[in-house]
């Protein structure tokens, strides 16, 4: 029982820090009042962290995004875009090489199915 409140604690000292800086509550004194500290942590707990999540790291990230989208992506996108072009033909042609051979492999499959579904339908018919 002692190592269970011994790893709760631990588990939560770092959160206390978090909970009593931003003043929402206070450290606990006693036993009692660490179990209760740690139902009221349970409760606020999704809270503080949508908060700091809409607060502080949704807008970093946004601004992250914004430099790289502006400085990074731009510049490899123009970089894409000419390699597309340039092998546009290549592409189309080896894609319907794959989708002959794709139809080749999958129509006695298919033909399998369709016996196995016709079999299916004169066991229900009898």
């Amino acid at each position: 029982m002692n190592k269970k409140i011994i790893v709760l604690f631990c588990f939560f000292l770092p959160l206390n820090f978090v909970f009593v800086r931003s003043g929402i509550l206070n450290l606990p004194s006693g036993i009692d009042e660490a179990g209760n500290f740690i139902l009221k942590l349970i409760t606020y707990l999704p809270r503080i962290c949508l908060k700091i999540f809409k607060e502080e790291i949704f807008p970093f990230f946004e601004k992250v995004w914004g430099w790289l989208d502006s400085h990074f992506f731009s510049k490899f996108s123009l970089i894409f875009k000419k390699e597309v072009r340039k092998r546009k033909p290549i592409i189309e042609r080896e894609f319907q090489k794959e989708k002959k051979s794709l139809i080749q492999e999958i129509t006695p499959f298919l033909e399998k199915l369709k016996k196995m579904r016709e079999g299916i339908k004169e066991k229900r018919r009898k």
